[in-house]
């Protein structure tokens, strides 16, 4: 469907559409937990062997605790890194797509499809424009098709006509746009022409650009304005008369605009593009660490073969019935020096 590109009028101007003991933990509100090679008050005991065999005992109270990174733990990590990675790598190719789009090279003209009516229109059915106004107006517009393929259409009424039904030439605007055209190739303007203004003397005026979908590659918001901008100032300077006259002036400089692009940059486009790479980058590297760093960790829990055993009560050290090696009771199953089943309690 068509959009409104703004438009304006004489007196309101233009318009858009816009051991010992030690304590660990995290800083600030975080719950700092206690660690000790001797049993404190509120701790539970916790057995660590190496790949080794070797154990000691770790008091705390910290729930759940562990020295070596478990596979729930590193897939629980694994997920955290990935909630900053996916936002970040969004956020980058949304970054780049703005950033590649906010630099542009000449102008890219419009491609008709064979099968939209690419004719000329001017509606003017109070003959307010003369035949020589509707000459040039014609050969002003077919050139500005015939470059940007863009095909512009204008329709000239009365003020009081229009707003018989309606509260706003936007309104009007599109509605004539649907039921001209079935194609989203045009550019339609249209032309109020209003009563003179006893006060100031000038003549009232309304006009609307309404833009088909499919010409966005062609004109953006730059360049609609541009075209407002010249509206303005080209049927203000009429003053209600030889308004054909100025309608050609406008699409005359808005095809010297068109032919004058060269290298150009959208700086309202460019911060905000480099603005999300930036965040993008800091978050999407956030989750790389986080993934990075859980891995690393993991591998090396592997490596070392650290296990941790949570131990209900005192810890008891009973020994291998084969090889007479120690261990504590209710931890391993196996003697990690012999292979030995070992007893989980005193016999």
């Amino acid at each position: 469907m068509p959009h409104s590109g703004g438009g304006g009028s004489h007196s309101g101007g233009s318009h858009s559409s816009g051991g010992g003991s030690h304590s660990s933990g995290s800083g600030g509100g975080g719950r700092s937990y206690r660690h000790s090679s001797r049993p404190f008050s509120g701790s539970r005991a916790y057995v660590i062997y190496n790949r080794m065999g070797q154990s000691r005992v770790v008091y705390t109270d910290q729930p759940n605790y562990h020295e070596e990174m478990t596979k729930g733990m590193y897939i629980m990590s694994l997920i955290f890194g990935a909630c900053f990675l996916v936002p970040g790598a969004i956020a980058i190719l949304a970054g780049l797509g703005m950033l590649i789009s906010s630099f542009s090279f000449g102008y890219h003209k419009t491609t008709l499809p064979g099968s939209v009516d690419q004719s000329i229109t001017i509606l003017d059915e109070a003959q307010h424009l003369s035949v020589s106004e509707t000459a040039t107006l014609e050969q002003s517009l077919t050139d500005f098709r015939d470059h940007t393929g863009i095909i512009p259409a204008i329709e000239f009424t009365e003020d009081a006509s229009w707003q018989q039904d309606y509260t706003d030439m936007e309104s009007f605007a599109y509605n004539e746009y649907i039921c001209h055209f079935d194609d989203e190739y045009h550019l339609l303007i249209t032309y109020g022409y209003g009563a003179e203004n006893t006060g100031t003397g000038f003549q009232e005026f309304h006009y609307e650009t309404m833009w088909g979908d499919d010409l966005g590659k062609t004109a953006g918001e730059k360049d609609e304005e541009k075209l407002r901008n010249l509206l303005q100032k080209e049927l203000a300077r009429a003053n209600g008369t030889e308004v054909g006259s100025a309608m050609s002036r406008v699409f005359d400089d808005y095809l010297a605009y068109y032919e004058a692009k060269g290298f150009g940059v959208d700086v309202d486009r460019l911060l905000p593009a480099v603005f999300m790479c930036i965040w993008g980058l800091l978050f999407g590297g956030g989750g790389v660490t986080i993934i990075l760093s859980a891995r690393k960790q993991y591998q090396k829990s592997q490596e070392e073969g650290v296990k941790t055993y949570k131990i209900n009560g005192t810890p008891k050290i009973l020994y291998c019935a084969y090889c007479g090696s120690n261990y504590y009771a209710g931890t391993i199953g196996t003697c990690p020096h012999c292979g030995a089943p070992l007893r989980a309690e005193e016999s």
